[in-house]
């Protein structure tokens, strides 16, 4: 089981960050989330085709 434990952590951070997220921007294509202290958090990009 050792070899799950980067993942949980990984997606455990994932999901504080987007609990966190205050407050958001679109733009050119990105979506990106703040947190309280104005902070990019986490960006997003659409996958390109």
């Amino acid at each position: 089981m050792a070899g799950f434990e980067p993942a949980l952590r990984s997606e455990n951070a994932y999901v504080t960050l987007l609990a966190q997220a205050k407050s958001c921007t679109i733009a050119n294509g990105k979506l990106t989330l703040y947190d309280k202290g104005g902070n990019e958090s986490l960006i997003f990009e659409a996958a390109s085709k």
